[in-house]
């Protein structure tokens, strides 16, 4: 997919060649996201994700654990992508 100078590629578990849905990605590839820069989130008056905590319940306090630093490298990049996108924002906590 995509042209000579700048490919589109993506992995499926089967092969669509010939076939309608084939077609429709070809037709559609406009609606696909190639790189995070060229993410645009989704308008808030379409669809808004809140998690609404109840403030009569006391926080569970649970141990740290270390986790490996190529994954933890791996998320940063990944997180400092999205927030440099504002595919996502970071929040305030008021807790108590």
């Amino acid at each position: 997919m995509g042209t000579i100078e700048d490919p589109k590629y993506f992995k499926l578990n089967i092969d669509l060649k010939g076939t309608i849905i084939e077609g429709l990605l070809r037709e559609f590839i406009d609606g696909f996201t190639w790189n995070y820069k060229e993410l645009k989130g989704i308008p808030s008056h379409i669809a808004e994700h809140k998690i609404e905590l109840d403030t009569m319940i006391p926080l569970s306090h649970q141990v740290h654990y270390c986790m490996n630093p190529n994954y933890a490298m791996v998320i940063k990049q990944n997180l400092v992508k999205l927030l440099a996108t504002s595919f996502i924002k970071p929040i305030e906590h008021k807790f108590g």
